[in-house]
């Protein structure tokens, strides 16, 4: 990943003036208090920090992209699970009446097998 964005940022940091304070006094502190050396040390540290965050949020915004298309997966699916106990309860009672029907209409030829000699 290039890094030049942070560098770019810290580089205005600095010429503002608006350095991060702890940052800022990390470094100082680990440049024995040598303000040319404190620079470049915050620069380095700083832009690691950068780095990092924008990382953080990267991953962050992947993460919330996967659970948005995990939640409209499981939203489809419960669709269509609706949608197939809704066909199935239809199919069950097609095959109801189906039955019925049979047997009404076996019971009715068999009264008129039955009947037909009479």
């Amino acid at each position: 990943m290039n890094d030049d964005w942070a560098y770019e940022e810290v580089a205005r940091e600095l010429h503002a003036k608006t350095m991060v304070p702890g940052v800022w006094a990390r470094a100082f502190a680990d440049a024995g208090a040598d303000s040319d050396k404190a620079q470049a040390i915050y620069i380095k540290y700083r832009v690691a920090q950068l780095v990092e965050v924008a990382e953080l949020q990267k991953r962050d915004k992947q993460r919330q992209l996967v659970e948005a298309e995990m939640r409209r997966r499981e939203a489809a699916r419960q669709r269509l699970l609706l949608a197939l106990r809704s066909w199935g309860r239809t199919l069950l009672l097609v095959v109801i009446i189906a039955a019925i029907s049979f047997f009404v209409l076996l019971v009715i030829a068999m009264n008129i097998w039955v009947y037909r000699d009479n």
